[in-house]
């Protein structure tokens, strides 16, 4: 099976989560600094206030944009929070950037590993496994 890979952005860094409230987004090197301040400014303009988080269970998501399988947790807490800033996100950065616009039924998560395919084990094999995984870590979270 394909080696499972704990995120982590450094070894120095302390380890976080992180939401994601957009689709992946290309940008230039150029862009960078324009596309932190409009992001910023769309979610301050948003007015949305700080909110908490909470996280109900385990979910397993096959990726739409490479082989991968993610395990992650979803969100319970927060979402109607997290969906306004998604939205105003989503349309500011695709009339500046053409960013695409994010999924219409969104389940905001953290994902907390992935999985590559091998031929060992292909990216159908790892769907179904990263359902029981979720699945079984669902379970013990419950009694």
């Amino acid at each position: 099976m394909g080696g499972l890979v704990a995120y982590s952005d450094s070894e120095e860094e302390e380890e976080r989560l992180h939401l994601s409230l957009t689709r992946p987004i290309l940008i230039r090197k150029h862009e960078q600094k324009s596309f932190v301040d409009q992001a910023a400014q769309c979610v301050r303009e948003s007015q949305v206030e700080r909110f908490s988080v909470g996280f109900a269970r385990f979910t397993s998501f096959p990726s739409d944009t490479s082989d991968r399988v993610f395990l992650a947790l979803e969100t319970n807490a927060g979402w109607h929070e997290l969906q306004s800033l998604t939205k105003a996100l989503s349309q500011r950065l695709y009339a500046l950037f053409r960013a695409p616009m994010y999924y219409q039924q969104p389940r905001f998560h953290a994902s907390v590993a992935y999985c590559e395919p091998t031929e060992a084990c292909p990216r159908a094999a790892l769907e179904r496994i990263g359902e029981e995984l979720a699945s079984a870590l669902n379970r013990s979270l419950d009694t």
